[in-house]
């Protein structure tokens, strides 16, 4: 059988080889394949990178429209075309959330890679969908877990702020509010519970149900149930405050704070006897905290012992001076003891502590800290607290730009410290 040759047939050598223009024109064919495999690959691409970029913009658009059904129906199309998008996961979980569907938002999180260069975004809102959820300790967990990520997280520190003064976490809050100071991202209330209270901000009736919600979420959430223990007692219900604490006490045998929380309900129900037992045990944990002092001086000025009273006081305002009831009671009992010299400089501490709380309170009932902050200043500058008046007068300068003298004031204080003249 013999085969006629065609026009690429040519003779082979002795060791078969393809003859060398044969192999140029299957090296050109296969070229040319490649070349329009990769063209119809690279259409393909183009034609799904348009339609994720169109159900990323039309999505988008609904979202800043409010159209939270609207903007999640485009995002599922987006990640049905590609389901490993994590931008896409994370859009859909903010949507969802917004939409009120916190176990799905929470679900689509958890289709982001616990590896993924977006975790400290996906924490973020984690800890902001938990705390929608009620879910209190969980969602510090993510937030702290954000920021130990990415420490320059403005967002994450405002939503601890939340928390911790919800929960009247002093200790955490102003950690977390000197923090903002130095990233020149404080503002308005954040001075404000810098310098007081949280009482002076929060208004029990209206943050109860919240905190309470924190606790039906998490019966094990400790921090919670003081809270609302404290707002309770605050609310004169100190017998259904003294319950809550008692359980704080039990689910956190080693803070301080529903211990001390609960000494301050028996003050108020008149157990004095029993407020005296249970203060040994507290002292023979927290020696040097002050407000156990503060009790024990309330115990002795009740049964008439004031001197012992006197002495109690004391040691609460060595440890803490800034104790305004401590300081104030001492006074009254020096004075009354006829020590009118020795009692002077702790009522006038006492006064102006008072002051600058009801400053505080003008300003969160206003709104108005352009107005105040100056004599906020001042008064934290008269009470010693060099970094408070630093915060004070730096958000004095920025509410008042075109104040020549208070920026002058301002300026005399924050290079070299000077006390500002009183206006």
């Amino acid at each position: 059988m013999s085969f006629s040759r065609g026009p690429f047939m040519h003779r082979t050598s002795v060791a078969g080889k393809v003859p060398t223009r044969a192999r140029w024109v299957w090296a050109v064919l296969a070229v040319v394949s490649l070349l329009a495999l990769g063209g119809f690959l690279a259409a393909n691409q183009f034609n799904r990178r348009t339609k994720l970029d169109l159900h990323r913009v039309q999505a988008d658009i609904a979202a800043a429209k409010e159209q939270w059904d609207a903007a999640a129906a485009e995002l599922e199309q987006m990640l049905a075309i590609d389901p490993t998008s994590e931008a896409g996961w994370l859009m859909l979980a903010d949507v969802r959330s917004r939409q009120g569907n916190l176990a799905e938002a929470m679900r689509c999180l958890k289709l982001v890679p616990a590896r993924s260069a977006r975790r400290a975004d996906a924490l973020l809102l984690e800890g902001t969908v938990l705390l929608k959820m009620g879910r209190a300790s969980r969602a510090e967990a993510a937030l702290k877990e954000c920021l130990a990520i990415n420490r320059g997280s403005i967002e994450a520190r405002r939503r601890l702020v939340f928390l911790y003064g919800l929960e009247l976490r002093r200790a955490e809050l102003h950690q977390v509010l000197w923090e903002l100071f130095e990233l020149n991202a404080a503002q308005g209330l954040d001075f404000v519970l810098l310098s007081g209270s949280s009482f002076i901000v929060w208004n029990a009736a209206e943050i109860l149900p919240t905190v309470e919600a924190f606790v039906a979420a998490d019966p094990n959430d400790a921090r919670a149930r003081t809270a609302v223990g404290r707002y309770r007692l605050r609310r004169n219900e100190p017998e259904q405050a003294a319950i809550l604490l008692g359980e704080a006490c039990r689910l956190a045998p080693s803070d301080v704070e529903p211990h001390v929380a609960l000494a301050e309900c028996l003050l108020e129900t008149g157990g004095l006897a029993e407020l005296a037992s249970f203060l040994q045990g507290l002292e023979r944990s927290w020696p040097d905290e002050p407000r156990l002092s503060y009790l024990r001086g309330r115990i002795a000025e009740e049964s008439d012992r004031v001197e012992e009273a006197i002495a109690q006081y004391t040691r609460a305002v060595q440890r803490d001076p800034d104790h305004k009831e401590s300081l104030y009671r001492m006074g009254q009992l020096l004075t009354s003891s006829g020590r009118r010299a020795e009692a002077e400089p702790h009522l006038a501490r006492a006064k102006t502590l008072a002051e600058r709380e009801l400053l505080l309170s003008t300003v969160v009932s206003t709104g108005e800290p352009r107005v105040y902050a100056a004599q906020i200043a001042r008064l934290e500058v008269e009470l010693g607290h060099g970094a408070l008046a630093r915060a004070w007068y730096t958000e004095t300068v920025r509410l008042n730009p075109d104040d020549a003298e208070l920026r002058s004031e301002a300026r005399a204080f924050l290079t070299g410290g000077m006390r500002p003249a009183a206006r």
